[in-house]
């Protein structure tokens, strides 16, 4: 099947040019992509920044399953912005649809409160999460207790009770020591806090303290970041005012 798509390309390498083969990979669902192989049947129109190169491409899709670990190696990893909250218990600060509408995905790191707080979160953007100490059963039906998963290149765990560089909780301990991944995602503390693990490969920790009006945080916080070619990049956070 063949389709015109404006297509983004992120990239540090030059944009394409009406020569040669190459693919590159869509994100089109959770866990799901398609892969394009662009030919000589390529068109569009072309301007260049620091960072991406936009152009209008004719392009061959097909679905990516379990195709050889080849085309991995052939794709180019395209730059995401990811909205990270945490610890809402019940509350959902009017002001997030703005701070999170650009945002390619929602991450939330447990304590939702009730599950209304994520119906309203994938009106956004797609969510991912796990569920908190707090979170009923119906949450827990839906979020798992913890997620590893890839994005954009990072090797990324995400739990609710994580501890903190140095003094992880135990139920997590030994995978930080013999497995880390490249970022750590949890929330409970209420603290926000972002440090590197010089002990564990330099793992990148991240809480985005509480958005929430419960507990005994004096300001309410959530961030975003982007994912782009296996790094971390453009960490932000976001003040929603005070408790």
């Amino acid at each position: 099947m063949r389709s015109k798509i404006r297509y983004p390309y992120y990239s540090p390498k030059p944009a394409p040019t009406n020569s040669g083969n190459f693919f590159l990979r869509q994100k089109i669902g959770e866990n799901k992509f398609s892969w394009g192989l662009i030919t000589s049947n390529l068109y569009y129109e072309q301007f260049q920044n620091k960072s991406y190169t936009d152009f209008y491409v004719e392009i061959n899709l097909f679905e990516f399953g379990d195709q050889d670990e080849s085309y991995n190696s052939a794709a180019y990893f395209f730059m995401i912005r990811i909205g990270l909250i945490s610890d809402t218990h019940s509350y959902f600060d009017p002001d997030i649809p703005e701070y999170f509408k650009d945002c390619d995905e929602i991450w939330h790191a447990g304590d939702f409160g009730v599950l209304e707080i994520a119906d309203k979160l994938r009106k956004i953007a797609p969510l991912k999460g796990v569920y908190g100490n707090i979170d009923g059963q119906d949450i827990r039906q839906e979020f798992p207790h913890d997620l590893r998963f890839t994005s954009e290149g990072v090797d990324v765990f995400m739990t609710h009770i994580g501890g903190n560089p140095g003094r992880y909780a135990l139920p997590i301990r030994n995978l930080i020591e013999t497995n880390p991944p490249k970022l750590l995602i949890c929330g409970h503390s209420h603290i926000l806090k972002v440090a590197r693990d010089p002990d564990n490969r330099k793992m990148l920790y991240i809480n985005p303290g509480a958005a929430g009006r419960h507990g005994f945080q004096v300001m309410r916080t959530i961030m975003r970041f982007e994912l782009h070619n296996g790094a971390v990049q453009n960490v932000e956070v976001i003040n929603l005012g005070s408790r």
